[in-house]
């Protein structure tokens, strides 16, 4: 099936049934495409929410429903039921690709029907909504963005097999120069490399070549929430000791107690952005799932562990997440973040260094290696600017080869 055409990666089961499936070849080249946008979108368990204006630039919008209810009886994908606003005046449902085409082997897909292939080629290979300097300048450096397809394909063949789709279909965008750049309500910045497996980031580089050095602050969301504590707060013994302890990396295995330091991370996380744990004395009812019902002992757990050696900071967790509710409190996360690594450090940046090529994820900060020093110094003194005694680690990224130095002649996306 790859003879002619625009190659994709679909999941092998639905292949298969769109060959028995006797639809036209326009609809089934849809339904390709439709699986292909979604699995590009979707990490893992995650639901993506993914609008028919969206849909409508890949496939015909009157046989979006249809398409879409077809690739459910089919289970190759999934929906969460949730009407939500992902964006402004843009509401869907949330989709991520079925367990099982998820685990299937993943092979290449030739769109051939010319409906499919015309929509596809008129699609903008670069869609980008910009309202601010900082962001308009963070976009043309990811327009400059380079991946080794073949490097790319080589470890996404390796990643677990409910990986691998996710994985292959983001390569497929990176190689046919399709990028996309979107601010959320909270100021974070989404892109094809925030959406990118992280193993397949050393395949990542800028057109000069030279190797990547990721940026990142050590233990990034537990340091930040101690910069949301008030000033007096931040002086509490028991805070200080919360902030050494993100210094120095060991947060999340002071609190793990039984359990591995893995789980007491993804269980902290739980922790701080769920609803609050209050059962004003009740017996906490039993979940019918066992897996959530460990998650949320371990989330007790490490509430417990955070109310005794942290008080400070525990109380303030529960004390905002009472007054503004869970979603609230990881919104106000999500914008001291966006401030901080978006409009303080790439501010200052793009007004000192406009020379220097930058990507974000989220907390975290790619760029040359070269340029390395000039942007940890900046995030050191953005960090002191605002009380926080943070530790910025620098990640020098190796390519397959085992190299770091820059490549010969690289190709452009």
């Amino acid at each position: 099936m790859t003879d002619g055409g625009m190659v994709i990666h679909i999941p092998k089961c639905l292949a298969d049934d769109i060959v028995s499936s006797g639809l036209r070849i326009d609809l089934r080249d849809s339904l390709a495409v439709m699986t292909w946008l979604i699995a590009s979108r979707s990490r893992g368990a995650t639901y993506c929410n993914i609008s028919h204006a969206l849909m409508a630039q890949y496939v015909r919008r009157p046989t979006i429903l249809q398409l879409k209810q077809q690739l459910l009886d089919w289970r190759v994908i999934e929906c969460d039921g949730r009407y939500s606003a992902h964006e402004p005046n843009a509401k869907s449902f949330g989709y991520r690709i079925g367990t099982c085409a998820a685990a299937s082997e993943v092979i290449q897909y030739s769109v051939s029907s010319r409906p499919c292939l015309k929509r596809l080629c008129e699609t903008p290979r670069i869609s980008v909504s910009v309202t601010t300097d900082v962001q308009r300048w963070l976009s043309n450096c990811l327009r400059r963005t380079v991946m080794d397809e073949r490097a790319a394909r080589h470890i996404a063949d390796e990643l677990s097999p409910d990986c691998r789709l996710h994985a292959h279909a983001s390569i497929d965008w990176f190689k046919k120069g399709w990028l996309w750049f979107k601010p959320d309500g909270h100021g974070r910045v989404h892109t094809n490399v925030t959406n990118l497996k992280r193993e397949l980031r050393p395949t990542l580089h800028f057109r000069n070549g030279e190797t990547l050095v990721e940026l990142d602050i050590r233990c990034s969301q537990p340091t930040l929430l101690y910069g949301m504590l008030p000033k007096g707060a931040r002086a509490a013994t028991d805070a200080l000791e919360y902030l050494e302890l993100c210094r120095s990396g060991d947060l999340y295995a002071a609190l793990a107690g039984d359990m591995l330091r893995d789980d007491a991370k993804r269980a902290f996380f739980h922790f701080l952005y769920s609803y609050p744990v209050e059962t004003h004395g009740r017996r906490r009812r039993i979940h019918s799932d066992p897996v959530k019902e460990r998650a949320r002992c371990r989330r007790d757990a490490v509430g417990r562990l955070m109310a005794a050696r942290f008080p400070t900071v525990n109380q303030f967790i529960v004390g905002t997440k009472r007054q503004r509710g869970h979603r609230g409190f990881s919104h106000e996360m999500q914008r001291l973040e966006s401030g901080l690594v978006i409009d303080s450090v790439c501010g200052r940046l793009m007004r000192e260094n406009p020379d220097i090529s930058i990507l974000t994820i989220h907390d975290s900060l790619l760029t040359n290696a070269s340029s390395a020093s000039k942007v940890q110094t900046t995030f050191d003194s953005t960090l002191q600017a605002m009380g926080i005694a943070a530790t910025v680690s620098a990640t020098t990224y190796k390519r397959s080869d085992g190299t770091t130095g820059p490549t010969s002649s690289p190709t452009p996306i």
